[in-house]
């Protein structure tokens, strides 16, 4: 499984689809990049579950609508080639005041929410 977080997402995402045989899940916490969008990608991504998480205040700057915009393609395009492309905005979950980070007061509903959807994708027990 990798957890990434904003810039290291371009990173993570990268060694996924180097290697996506070792790859059981990624789990993006407000990533700031994804991979671009060709058939290839989406075909060796479908390997494993992926789900991106936001916390508060995404729409309210334009960079990170920008972001935001980028994501959702990608996780269209990546259910269209037939793979797990899940998101969860912490407010709508009932988990709010998190700034970029996403691990301030309550860290631990954070990982409670990771940690049911690995459980949830068979990644965990």
């Amino acid at each position: 499984m990798i957890l990434l977080h904003s810039q290291g997402g371009n990173f993570a995402f990268n060694s996924a689809l180097k290697y996506p045989d070792k790859v059981k899940a990624i789990v993006a916490v407000r990533t700031s990049g994804c991979p671009t969008r060709t058939k290839q990608i989406f075909q060796k991504s479908k390997a494993y579950p992926c789900c991106g998480y936001g916390g508060n205040n995404l729409g309210k700057h334009p960079f990170w609508a920008g972001i935001t915009a980028h994501q959702d393609k990608f996780r269209e395009n990546l259910a269209q080639a037939g793979g797990v492309a899940d998101k969860l905005l912490l407010p709508e979950a009932g988990v709010i005041g998190n700034s970029h980070m996403m691990m301030d007061q309550n860290s631990d509903q954070v990982a409670g929410l990771i940690q049911q959807w690995l459980t949830k994708q068979g990644v965990m027990k």
